[in-house]
């Protein structure tokens, strides 16, 4: 998990591809502010740690982390629909 004052890049959505600076967080959202003074609100699997040394390992990171996040969910959708009584 990134810190308040961590340099970032977005990954997703609408600003995909800017550099920010993480200014504060939530429990699923990082509040980030762009060098235009603009501050906006993120998902967190939004962002990438901005380094320039190692790249490669933020988008394996994330990657790692975004299918932990979608076995999560897929177990809680199969344990949902085997509680039905069809």
């Amino acid at each position: 998990m990134m810190e308040v004052g961590d340099s970032v890049i977005v990954i997703g959505g609408t600003h995909r591809g800017r550099e920010a600076t993480i200014t504060g967080k939530t429990k699923k959202m990082y509040y980030i502010k762009f060098s235009s003074g603009q501050e906006v609100r993120v998902m967190m699997t939004s962002v990438a740690r901005h380094t320039h040394n190692l790249p490669e390992a933020d988008w394996q990171i994330k990657i790692i982390e975004e299918l932990g996040l979608i076995r999560r969910n897929t177990e809680i959708i199969v344990d949902l629909l085997s509680r039905l009584s069809i």
